[in-house]
């Protein structure tokens, strides 16, 4: 083959095609050689192979047809010496492989097949071209018969006419020549007024095809808003939805129904009084208390509000729960009443009301969710209690006096650091404090005072001055000069002071408590959990850690695309010159909101999805989590001994990552065992002797209690009450009776004799 025939890049075409050797193959195959090859193919392959001396007789190749005997056809293997233009020979395919002399063989069999067929495919192009002629004058003849038959009838319609009245035909023999004007006078006005009839039809025409397409994309639009919960209309939905269950479409109408009472019910300052009651209640009586006495006194409030005749609202801050609603797999539940919130994402209680009224959140009520979502971006924990004790440190504004925090854990230390992480704090503690709260009144710094000793906080001087001129802190607007102590100094508004100590609310003096906020910081056991929990995940899996983290801002920023896109779709829809019939504008402008709406909730979409699996990984490793929060919440109850018994949770946390170290390179079982061996030592050790006996035995029922439930090998109909029958059994048998228990209340129990005369007869009825 002559190199100037092809360039490089078409020959490797060529080569890598008839490497692929099936390929090649099915794409011979494919070619269509019933009546032979195309001429022009035909020719430009011919063009590439040796021809004989005549190229007649002895076939294209010069060994003859090859069409003749092709099966028992063949050619020496022979190096051809140099032939004519260095084309292509059997001789030569022959030297080369088999394939390729089977190859060549092949291709000049086409040709020659191509070339017997010529006149065949000649033959049938003619009578092709034959029936298309004669298609053609078929058509020509039934024309010209359909224009005689045309002109026929407007022949014989000359001599007729139709009385426009009584549509009769009549006839025309009876015109003149001088009735011609009159009748192309009424022509003519009879065909202006059809012309301006048919204008009118076609703009009728047109705008009717653009009321559909108006009226079509309104109601795709306000059904995608409707689809959108742009209000919250779940209730109207499921109310129409039992309506007509059979009928899944939207009509206008009842759009327009469910949007009027939503806003007739939402449009009345009634509907946020009672939580504002509610809220100002809890974040000024419920502070000093714990969990359950938080629960206790809201549904006083509430009860308030009924016996005044306060408007009660659907969304309540706080919803009475009772404390049977949650559910329960055994008596431990009634034990840890005091250290678990009912409304703490362990317990479903809240979750689980199914057909109750949706409970809104203290945290909920006072912030969007962004910004509840930035606070998980600084680290905080984000359950129910350690939330609720958040927005009373956070309400700034609202705060009647400077929160003096109570935690024995000191973790609220660790909690305000990360609060205030972008605010400058100083935090020290109060035997140590020297300038520094002159340094913070003056620069306007906050500051954090740890460890304080409520009896002599209002001997300070220039404490008790601070303490009882907070309100011109939050009043004032420019710095103002304060005797502190010996000197006066001026003192920025933006100064702010937290104060910590370990003195139970009890406790704390009369004096000091008239003037500042306490706050029970309580730190249940499911807040111990998620404590450790991201602890874990933080010095063992750094990189779920990040990542989660990183979908968290994601999703932060998402909500900050979707709100302004849910208001500004709202103030559109509220304006008064919105005419979605009237104007294809404000439908394509509604589309545009709505189309970026979808695309920002795909998105969020896509995040919870990620973030559901991040959270089954890290749900994985929560035994551990609970494992210590068992072990650290056995100090709360410690306490109950003696008061000097403290550890703050810090320490104990340092303990926590020494257990975990390299956890991957052990059992969880062996790093669980570990975290109880280290607990249970360092807690013993810090005891005394009488009361270490009382730690073993608690600390090994918690443990029990805790590996029964993680087993789940409890009867949840069978609740056994140890640690309630430990403390007094005739409370265990008034828990039992209130758990619906079968007691052992038949008659051949007390038949039987008592066989100690030392037992008394209350020891021997708890025996059976």
């Amino acid at each position: 083959m002559q190199a100037e025939r092809l360039d490089r890049n078409q020959w490797k075409q060529y080569t890598a095609l008839m490497a692929d050797s099936g390929r090649f193959v099915d794409m011979l195959h494919g070619v269509n050689w019933q009546d032979g090859l195309n001429l022009d193919v035909a020719n430009a392959v011919e063009s590439y192979i040796a021809k004989g001396r005549d190229g007649i007789s002895e076939g294209i190749s010069g060994e003859g047809f090859l069409l003749e005997n092709a099966k028992n056809f063949h050619v020496p293997a022979i190096r051809g010496a140099g032939s004519q233009e260095n084309r292509i020979t059997l001789a030569a395919a022959r030297y080369a492989s088999e394939e390729a002399a089977a190859l060549v063989h092949y291709v000049i069999a086409l040709i020659e097949y191509t070339k017997l067929c010529q006149p065949l495919r000649l033959a049938k192009q003619k009578v092709e071209k034959l029936k298309q002629d004669l298609l053609e004058a078929e058509q020509k003849q039934m024309e010209k018969e359909n224009e005689i038959q045309r002109l026929k009838v407007m022949e014989a319609s000359l001599h007729t006419d139709v009385n426009d009245n009584d549509h009769r035909m009549v006839d025309i023999s009876k015109y003149t020549i001088d009735d011609l004007p009159r009748l192309k006078s009424e022509l003519e006005e009879a065909q202006n007024r059809f012309d301006t009839a048919a204008v009118n039809k076609s703009k009728l025409k047109k705008e009717y095809e653009s009321c559909q397409t108006r009226l079509q994309a309104a109601v795709n639009v306000t059904q995608s808003l409707y689809e959108m919960d742009l209000f919250d209309l779940k209730e109207f939905k499921q109310r129409d939805q039992s309506a007509r269950p059979d009928d899944e479409s939207v009509c206008l109408s009842d759009l327009e129904d469910q949007w009027t009472k939503w806003i007739a019910e939402h449009s009345t300052h009634d509907q946020t009084l009672t939580n504002c009651i509610l809220a100002a209640a809890y974040m000024t009586y419920c502070s000093p208390f714990d969990a359950d006495l938080r629960r206790i006194l809201c549904q006083k409030f509430v009860s308030f509000c009924e016996q005044y005749q306060i408007p009660r609202e659907a969304d309540l801050v706080f919803q009475p729960i009772p404390i049977d609603a949650a559910p329960k797999t055994s008596l431990d539940f009634s034990y840890t009443l005091n250290n678990q919130s009912l409304d703490s994402p362990g317990n479903t209680a809240r979750n689980n009301r199914a057909n109750s009224t949706q409970i809104t959140t203290l945290a909920e009520f006072l912030y969007n969710p962004i910004e509840l979502k930035e606070f998980q971006l600084l680290r905080l924990i984000a359950t129910d209690i350690m939330t609720e004790n958040g927005c009373i440190i956070m309400a700034d504004a609202g705060l009647h006096a400077w929160p003096l925090i109570c935690d024995a854990t000191w973790y609220s230390i660790e909690w305000v650091r990360l609060f205030l992480k972008n605010k400058k704090l100083i935090v020290v503690r109060y035997h140590q404090l020297r300038t520094q709260l002159e340094t913070a009144l003056s620069e306007g710094l906050h500051l954090l005072l740890t460890d304080c000793d409520t009896n002599t906080v209002m001997t300070n001087e220039k404490l008790e001055t601070v303490i009882r001129n907070q309100a011109r802190f939050l009043s004032s607007e420019k710095p103002f000069k304060l005797q502190i102590g010996q000197q006066e100094i001026e003192c920025s508004p933006k100064f702010r002071l937290y104060m910590h100590t370990i003195t139970q609310p009890v406790c704390i003096p009369k004096e000091l408590a008239a003037y500042t906020l306490t706050l029970c910081f309580h730190v249940a056991l499911n807040d111990l959990e998620e404590i450790f929990l991201g602890r874990f995940m933080a010095k063992e899996k750094p990189h779920i850690d990040a990542e989660q983290y990183a979908l968290l801002q994601e999703k932060v920023d998402t909500l900050k695309i979707i709100d302004p896109l849910r208001q500004n779709i709202t103030n559109f829809l509220a304006s008064d010159s919105l005419n979605l019939l009237q104007s294809v504008e404000p439908t394509k402008r509604l589309s545009d909101l709505k189309k970026a709406y979808d695309e920002a909730i795909e998105g969020s979409h896509r995040v919870a999805v990620q973030e559901e699996n991040l959270f089954k990984t890290r749900n994985s490793y929560r035994k551990l989590a609970q494992r210590a929060a068992t072990c650290y919440n056995i100090m709360h109850y410690v306490r109950q001994l003696s008061s000097e018994y403290v550890m703050p949770l810090e320490h104990f946390i340092d303990l926590f990552d020494s257990c975990i170290f390299q956890s991957e390179k052990h059992s969880m079982g062996a790093v669980m065992t570990e975290i109880t061996k280290n607990a249970f030592i360092t807690i013993y050790r810090t005891l005394n002797d009488r009361d270490r006996r009382v730690f073993a035995i608690y600390f090994a029922m918690e443990i029990e209690s805790f590996n029964r439930r993680q087993n789940q090998q409890l009867d949840s109909n069978i609740p056994t009450g140890e640690r309630e029958f430990i403390i007094s059994p005739t409370w265990a048998i008034a828990l039992l009776q209130k758990r619906g228990a079968r007691l052992p209340n038949e008659h051949r129990f007390w038949s039987y004799k008592k066989p100690f005369d030392w037992m008394t007869d209350e020891a021997y009825q708890n025996l059976q």
